[in-house]
């Protein structure tokens, strides 16, 4: 059994069984083991002064946690004290036994009112987070057999003051607690915003959250022994600018997270390090003047997230590889333009001020560039085979862009509502088949898809990009101001998404007796769409989900004339029966007119079109 049982539970009595020989009880106390000699709880109820029994060698983790008691009298022969044994309580102050050799992780945690504590002369670790929080402790001694001190031992005591005079592992001068043979800055205890801190001479190391929340200006380090910085180690504190010797190889996770001062970052130009951590500089808000080492690699996931104020970092002198997901996302960055292959991370540069893109990576992903609203110049180099979805939406500054030949895929939304996007050119040889739906919907001064004159591959024309034989659709401008289209004599099938929301189309007419596909969502949200032609040679076989979902004037009487043979397609995909009837009331006159002069006029009309 464990006092974590009775955490927060104020017990006034407590029983044992008769028959139970594992457990004692003495009033408020519980005790186990051997001969009970194992100390495992102390009810809230009791105050003021504890005594540990003479038969007890060990207290329990959380003996004494959140306890009432202020003072605890613990004698010679108990051996071991467990983690958050008096965490929380109200001890105000403690001797320590000369057999308690190890101070065990949390022991002390959180204990406000902890003023004095005197360590045995033979300790030899004090472990993690000890005395975390212990805001009233104002003096300790560091015996000489004193070796270690775990991670955040002493965090957030900024009354402390530490005598390691008689310990020549540890060192405390300035405000600062050095450990591992004084190489490493474990602690910070200063509390003053223009505070200049230097590192002393042979620091190699600063700890994880070392100076977390806490108030300096600055810190210098003399020489070039700094390999590493901790997890979060000047994470939101008022920490203004710092500048790392060449000898730093590791900034940790969130190293500045939250850092709100923070405006200047410098690194050498021969320093080491290959990676800025996740998180590293995120919502750095008023970071202005940084320059990546040339050394740089990997930019992990929400580095420089929201550090509005960046601008150009350096990124094309560096050897980066890869931008993890959101990296640059609201961010100030200007200009991404590498020399080496890249991988991007989804919406790494999302809503960021970057204006000029050139890059060469084989998948652009999701929501890359997304609100990009100064992005200007976009270079897309040949390698590239996939735009994935709204990659580049609402760029609004983009007006043009040239398609490589690699690219085989632009997927859902990718250049959806890029209001100034003008001109696309197609390069020759292009591997484009797919364009999905929403591409570049809400483009509304994008009219048409630049091809060579000498492509043999591709063809445009009436507002449609196909392939050079005209046997599939690959997609149809939406802003096109084209309200009938007429399929050529050789088309095979209509592609996905072929006509996703083309909001001005209002007839389609199906000329050839090749056709036979009208692929998924090809015809989704033609809100304007009433009125379909297939000839009696068109013998449409597959028709695929969501073809005609959103066009509801299809389901009007008389807009749909085809072979009786294909209704039951049609019907199956949510077109209503009465679209297909030839006798609709005068209700449907002006549809029923219209239609009558398509099925007059279609062998004039097909070829003025196609022309």
């Amino acid at each position: 059994m464990s006092a974590s049982c009775f955490v927060n539970v104020p017990l006034e009595t407590i029983g044992i069984h008769p028959e139970n020989n594992n457990f004692k009880i003495d009033g408020l106390s519980i005790f186990s083991g051997i001969n009970n000699n194992t100390l495992v709880y102390v009810s809230k109820q009791f105050t003021g002064e504890y005594i540990v029994p003479s038969f007890v060698t060990k207290i329990g983790n959380q003996a004494f946690r959140n306890g009432q008691i202020t003072r605890v009298i613990i004698h010679s022969e108990v051996t071991s004290i467990g983690s958050w044994c008096f965490g929380a309580s109200n001890l105000v102050d403690i001797v320590l036994p000369e057999k308690v050799v190890i101070l065990a992780s949390s022991i002390f945690y959180n204990c406000l009112k902890l003023q004095s504590v005197k360590f045995s002369s033979s300790l030899t670790n004090i472990s993690a987070s000890a005395f975390y929080g212990c805001s009233s402790l104002t003096s300790i001694v560091f015996p000489p057999t004193l070796v270690g001190i775990g991670e955040s031992a002493f965090y957030g005591c900024t009354n402390i003051d530490i005598d390691s005079s008689q310990n020549t592992n540890f060192y405390y001068g300035n405000q600062m607690l050095l450990t591992n043979q004084k190489t490493t800055i474990s602690e910070f205890f200063g509390d003053d915003s223009n505070l200049e801190i230097t590192a002393p001479v042979g620091t190699t190391t600063i700890g994880s959250r070392t100076f977390m929340s806490k108030h300096l200006k600055t810190i210098q380090f003399q020489g070039n022994t700094l390999t590493r910085v901790g997890d979060s180690c000047f994470a939101s504190s008022t920490l203004q600018s710092i500048s790392f010797p060449d000898s730093l190889t590791t900034l940790g996770t969130s190293c500045f997270e939250n850092c709100q001062s923070l405006s200047s970052v410098s690194f050498s130009n021969t320093c080491p390090i290959t990676e800025i951590p996740e998180k590293c500089f995120y919502n750095c808000k008023n970071l202005q003047i940084l320059t990546l080492p040339t050394s740089i690699t990997t930019l992990r996931s929400n580095a420089f997230f929201n550090c509005i104020q960046i601008g150009d970092i350096g990124l094309s002198n560096t050897h980066v590889s890869l931008i993890e997901n959101f990296c640059f996302m609201n961010s100030g960055i200007t200009s991404l333009s590498t020399p080496t292959s890249l991988v991007l991370g989804y919406g790494s540069f999302n809503n960021s001020n970057i204006a000029e893109v050139n890059i060469k990576c084989e998948t652009i992903p999701e929501d890359c560039f997304k609100n990009c609203s100064s992005l200007s110049s976009l270079t897309l180099n040949e390698g590239l085979t996939e735009i994935s979805d709204s990659s580049f939406r609402s760029c609004i500054s983009l007006t043009s862009f040239t398609i490589p030949s690699s690219l085989k895929k632009i997927r859902f939304y990718a250049f959806m509502s890029c209001s100034s996007l003008k001109t696309v050119s197609l390069s020759l040889h292009s591997s484009i088949s797919e364009i999905n739906g929403g591409t570049f919907a809400d483009c509304p001064l994008l009219q048409s898809i630049k091809l060579d004159p000498s492509d043999t591959d591709f063809k445009f024309n009436n507002g449609a990009l196909t392939y050079y034989n005209e046997t599939k659709i690959i997609t149809f401008i939406p802003s096109s101001n084209i309200q009938t289209f007429v399929f050529p004599s050789s088309m095979e099938s209509i592609g996905s998404c072929s006509f996703y929301n083309c909001i001005n189309l209002v007839r389609v007419i199906f000329s050839g007796s090749r056709i036979n596909t009208i692929d998924y969502m090809a015809f989704y949200g033609c809100t304007k769409l009433s009125y379909i032609f297939l000839g009696t040679n068109t013998h449409v076989t597959t028709i695929g989900s969501n073809a005609f979902e959103g066009c509801s004037l299809l389901n009007r009487c008389g807009s749909i004339t085809c072979p009786s043979s294909t209704i039951p397609l049609f019907v199956e995909h949510n077109i209503s029966k009465r679209s297909f009837r030839t006798d609709c009331d005068i209700f449907c006159e002006s549809l029923s007119n219209t239609r009558s002069t398509f099925i007059s006029t279609i062998t004039l009309i097909t070829p003025f079109i196609l022309m």
